[in-house]
């Protein structure tokens, strides 16, 4: 199958970025996520089904959110948005009344941060009565539904992660919406083994979007999330923050404007500006395993290679190898020492031991070092791993794909 996106909450801005209307007469299954847009009145939704043939089969997934673990969301006045940054700094599912208001009246941050963490949330608002809402809510949109996730969410949002904001499912939660909707297609086995696979590999990835809202320790206390304390909170590439810093930066309004241009100026090949942007980037937010990530892939276009090995490294010290920069080091070895880049793709396999771009790379460093036995394993791995791309692309967890079609024409934000 051949597999194609639309926006389902922005439909205009996917038939802007390109979208083959024609496609839609030749879809044999529409995926369609409902409540986000008009499909069963009348507009932009409406008119994309009426071209779709008549045994076409449509599943209707609900949309998710859980306001139960963050009550405060609403839209921040100080946040701006532009064509390089779509959502601002801090978007509306990060935006917190709570600190707003207090900010009316209080001009120090730090006396800010100490207010609100003595707040008593559940006296502010009745977080059971909130979640009887929200429960209701997704009942309501699951009747609407072909899978029903509601009573997945009830039983398990106090055990494990499902959201990493309002709007924002866990891996742990697509893995779920994709087994459904796989049993609802009928056209692989349950106990397929590569699908299992696949879908525990979905299950184990951060989740969509690169913002984590926190969650405030009373709330914590109050759900029994034991999952939640002690957590890591995500800010865009800038780096993980636990609750307490995450929160003190939100007040000051903290953030590193200089990384979506610079991320505009690679996507547009403008290496020398992306470069200057990057190090203002890291000037700033030094910690960043990204940011040094997205320098060693400039400073490669540039063909400075020991600066990028250097940048590389740094990012894997910083993120202990999680996001696979030992494939980037590797490319970089692979030009002056093939025994050294094979030990660094070597380490990027140990995490993505399927990812045909780091078996590829991998045979080009065998074939470097002219070892025929390791030349012949390596071609069989590339080979195994491009046959094991029969899901991945319809289980792309990150949301990579469909963005394509309605990102910025330079890709910026992804």
């Amino acid at each position: 199958y051949e597999i194609w996106w639309v926006r389902n909450f922005k439909v205009n801005s996917s038939l802007k970025a390109g979208f083959d209307l024609n496609k839609l007469q030749r879809c044999a299954y529409f995926i369609l996520q409902v409540g986000h847009w008009d499909t069963d009145s009348v507009g932009v939704g409406k008119e994309l089904m009426d071209l779709l043939p008549g045994d076409c089969r449509t599943i209707r997934v609900p949309p998710l959110f859980l306001n139960s673990l963050w009550p405060f969301m609403t839209n921040d006045p100080r946040n701006r948005s532009d064509d390089l940054n779509t959502e601002g700094p801090y978007p509306n599912y990060l935006g917190n009344r709570a600190i707003l208001q207090l900010l009316k009246g209080e001009s120090d941050p730090d006396r800010v941060f100490d207010l609100y963490m003595g707040r008593d949330i559940n006296a502010m608002v009745n977080l059971d009565r909130l979640h009887g809402i929200n429960m209701a809510q997704l009942y309501g949109m699951d009747i609407r539904s072909d899978i029903e996730l509601s009573q997945f969410i009830e039983d398990n949002f106090r055990d494990r992660r499902l959201f990493l904001s309002q709007l924002h499912p866990t891996g742990f939660l697509c893995a779920e919406i994709a087994r459904q909707v796989i049993a609802q297609l009928g056209i692989v086995p349950a106990d397929d083994p590569q699908l299992r696979e696949t879908l525990e590999e979905v299950e184990a990835t951060h989740g969509i979007g690169d913002i984590d809202a926190p969650i405030h320790p009373g709330i914590v206390e109050h759900f029994g999330l034991d999952w939640a304390r002690g957590l890591q909170y995500r800010y865009f590439d800038e780096g993980f923050y636990d609750h307490d810093e995450f929160v003190r930066r939100y007040i000051r309004f903290t953030n590193v404007p200089e990384y979506f241009p610079a991320r505009a100026m690679m996507n547009r090949s403008n290496w020398a500006e992306a470069e200057r942007l990057l190090r203002l980037s890291i000037a700033k937010s030094p910690g960043s395993a990204r940011f040094h990530a997205c320098l060693g892939r400039v400073l490669c276009q540039q063909d400075r290679w020991p600066e990028a090995g250097e940048a590389f490294s740094t990012a894997i010290a910083l993120d202990g190898g999680r996001d696979g920069y030992h494939g980037d080091l590797a490319r970089v070895q692979l030009r002056s020492d093939p025994t050294t880049a094979l030990h660094s793709i070597d380490a990027a396999l140990a995490m993505k031991p399927a990812d045909p771009e780091l078996c590829e790379t991998r045979l080009e460093i065998c074939r470097a070092l002219g070892n025929a036995d390791a030349i012949a394993r390596a071609e069989a791995d590339l080979e195994q791993a491009r046959d094991g791309q029969r899901w991945p692309p319809f289980l792309e967890p990150t949301g990579a794909i469909y963005g394509r079609y309605w990102l910025p024409k330079d890709g910026s934000g992804f």
